[in-house]
């Protein structure tokens, strides 16, 4: 490895490898390399402009430490990067190796991944069906559903896809890491959610993440351990999971309170036509938290909530027309929404509509 790392420096020395004053600054550079050399040397060839994305860089690296502590899922991971060619230089033969050590120290998903890989020949050009089938076996009794099936299919599910975001890394590991701990202790339970999350439902999910934050479905009541789900649900693209990640953003709920990550989940839940995000998202334009106040930009919100019979984006709607807030004052067009809320269920509506007709 130091040879490596000699040899590069070597290069930058001559010019050969790309580090110009235009490039990106050399301390982030550096840290970069810093990165790239301790997750696997040969990811650094060719310079700066040729490494994977540095938030990339930090979750392989962030998984390779937690492999090294013995965080099996932390291994599979892993061991994917090198079977599919992310961030390090495919190489199947060697996600093997993790695969193993993952597998043996009793994840599920490691000894299903590497079933496939004996199954398929990909590994020495040679297929072992026999070995295949017992390595299936063992991930099923491990409790990864996908190897307990018939057909299990091509595609496998990730918990440890890539975010975005600039501190993806560490808090994505973290993150992926706490959701399949979760996901274990619920299989464990016989919790048919966890397992079908496990495989990539959305909706099992955010399910799981109601029930570990109410401490319902024969779950202890542990708000903290319901967040992680809420976003798998998201990434999901289930808009309800969406919904409730903002919730507890925007109320602290398991979770350090965060405004900008609330609108950012509300965004996404009412592009995916979640009523009551719709209306989560307005009230925040409205008073400006996470976001300049804009009742302009509210309105149109409190208006897709209230046509998909949201009884609160209807009421705020109506509080805009009698304020002339965002829109023409209107209190006809207020007084007809308060009644609509009203309908829906919500009483302080009513309340409202009926002053309003004296």
């Amino acid at each position: 490895m130091w040879v490596r790392i000699a040899l590069f420096y070597a290069l930058v020395a001559v010019g050969l490898v790309g580090c110009d004053d235009d490039d990106e600054p050399v301390d982030k550079r550096m840290k970069g390399l810093t990165l790239c050399t301790e997750l696997d040397p040969s990811v650094c060839i060719g310079g700066p402009t040729n490494w994977p994305p540095d938030d990339e860089l930090r979750v392989a690296y962030a998984w390779k430490k937690a492999c090294e502590q013995n965080v099996w899922t932390a291994c599979t991971s892993l061991g994917v990067l090198y079977e599919e060619g992310r961030v390090v230089h495919k190489a199947p033969a060697r996600s093997i190796s993790f695969y193993t050590n993952a597998c043996n120290g009793g994840d599920g998903e490691a000894c299903f991944r590497m079933s496939r890989l004996y199954e398929s020949g990909v590994v020495g050009n040679i297929t072992m069906p026999s070995t295949a089938k017992e390595l299936r076996a063992k991930g099923c009794a491990k409790g990864y559903v996908r190897a307990c099936a018939k057909d299990p299919g091509a595609t496998v599910v990730r918990l440890g896809a890539f975010e975005s975001t600039p501190d993806a890394g560490y808090r994505h590991v973290g993150f992926a890491l706490d959701v399949d701990t979760a996901l274990r202790q619920a299989i464990g339970a016989g919790s048919l959610l966890a397992k079908e999350c496990h495989v990539g439902n959305g909706r099992a999910c955010n399910d799981l993440g109601w029930n570990y934050q109410r401490g319902q479905g024969g779950l202890a009541k542990d708000e903290a351990r319901g967040v992680p789900f809420y976003r798998r649900a998201c990434d999901l693209g289930h808009a309800r999971g969406c919904d409730n990640l903002g919730w507890v953003y925007q109320k602290g709920i398991g979770v350090a309170r965060d405004d900008k990550r609330a609108l950012e989940a509300y965004v996404k839940a009412c592009d995916g036509n979640d009523a009551n995000a719709c209306n989560n998202l307005g009230w925040l334009h409205r008073n400006g938290i996470g976001t300049p106040k804009d009742e302009v930009i509210a309105a149109p919100l409190f208006e897709k909530a209230c046509e998909a019979s949201n009884k609160f984006g209807c009421a705020n709607l109506a509080w805009l027309y009698v304020q002339g807030l965002g829109v023409a004052k209107d209190s006809t067009k207020a007084e007809t929404l308060y009644r609509r809320s009203c309908s829906l269920g919500y009483r302080e509506a009513c309340t409202t509509a009926s002053r309003m007709k004296r």
